[in-house]
């Protein structure tokens, strides 16, 4: 059997960056299918794994929650964010118009598949005060 190389000596530079871009690929797909945030281990790993790539590759825009937004910035629970008919029930606005506010990017959203959205109901209540 041959001898085992560390790991630490195998994932560098070209591999690392191509392991970190992988895994963020697919982390935030998954989340973007089932609405799970990005798990909480993530963040250290594509850390790790930038420094080992010896290129800068994290920014903002390319850590996502399930949300969409950067990954530093929001934390996403799920009785935050809900679909649409939920969102029209809590506040008693129509659905359409909801998805309305979500297209026009009023209200923070995330659109799963063709259409069904799911609203932040944080966001929708900001904006419920500032028209009221």
């Amino acid at each position: 059997m041959a001898d085992l190389v560390p790991l630490g000596a195998l994932v560098r530079g070209p591999i690392a960056h191509a392991m970190l871009r992988s895994l963020m690929r697919d982390l935030n797909a998954q989340a973007r299918l089932n609405g799970a945030p990005i798990p909480a281990w993530a963040l250290p790993v594509y850390q790790a794994l930038e420094a080992a790539s010896g290129e800068a590759v994290l920014r903002p825009s390319t850590v996502m929650s399930a949300s969409g937004p950067p990954f530093e910035t929001v934390k996403v629970s799920g009785d935050d964010w809900v679909p649409v008919a939920a969102a029209a029930a809590q506040t008693g606005l129509s659905e359409r118009h909801i998805r309305r506010l979500a297209q026009a990017g009023q209200v923070r959203a995330e659109r799963f598949g063709g259409r069904t959205w799911r609203i932040d109901l944080n966001s929708l209540t900001n904006v419920l005060r500032r028209a009221a």
